[in-house]
């Protein structure tokens, strides 16, 4: 039973990673605030272009995504304060940032805030039943769905099965939560970013009932 909640946690948690990667790619010029990939090669395209206006705000995002990360790693020195609340309310606290902020602010700054969540998120929940699966990107959870999947149709085993099954339910997941922030966008605009909540609300609760059983 322990195992079952925290794998619907993971895949809850990839829903909330593909809702908050699509919003962002939709609201803010195609900027995927999920992830640094493409951050740090533009951040290498400034430089040679000698933009450094574009330099700074990317430098930016990138000193506060390894804030997310870091902090991830300094709380539990300091503090038994479960992780995965925390996150949750990083999320929390991204939806309220982003909807207090003016309009006419210059779009990276309202990516900082997911930078921070995500990043922080993705050290919370870093996967499920001896996975590593990150929720907030997909490229790896496709590389090992791709390479499961092929496997198991050569050896057949229930235990590469288990791991087709996983993954895929990830990517799943995940490309769920972008579809509902594409869909709600066409009706809300970047007022869908409160039906994110959803989500969070119940990770809250599975993660809460994933402690009651741990004790």
């Amino acid at each position: 039973m322990q195992a079952r909640t925290e794998t619907y946690t993971h895949f809850n948690m990839s829903l909330i990673g593909g809702f908050f990667g699509c919003f962002a790619i939709i609201s803010f010029c195609d900027i995927f605030a999920n992830a640094q990939t493409t951050n740090m090669i533009k951040i290498i395209n400034d430089i040679a272009k000698g933009d450094f206006m574009s330099f700074s705000l990317r430098m930016a995002g990138l000193i506060v995504y390894f804030s997310g990360l870091s902090l991830s790693v300094i709380i539990p020195h300091y503090s038994k304060i479960n992780l995965k609340y925390l996150a949750l309310l990083f999320d929390a606290l991204t939806v309220a940032a982003i909807t207090a902020m003016p309009h006419n602010v210059e779009n990276s700054f309202f990516t900082y805030p997911i930078f921070f969540s995500m990043a922080f998120q993705w050290t919370a929940f870093p996967g499920a039943c001896g996975f590593s699966s990150s929720c907030i990107f997909s490229t790896n959870n496709f590389r090992q769905f791709s390479t499961a999947l092929t496997e198991f149709i050569f050896s057949r085993e229930k235990s590469i099965l288990k791991k087709t099954k996983f993954y895929g339910l990830t990517l799943f997941s995940y490309h769920t939560g972008a579809a509902m922030a594409a869909t709600s966008s066409v009706f809300m605009g970047k007022n869908c970013i409160f039906i994110v909540l959803i989500p969070i609300a119940s990770a809250f609760i599975l993660v809460f009932y994933g402690n009651l059983k741990k004790r």
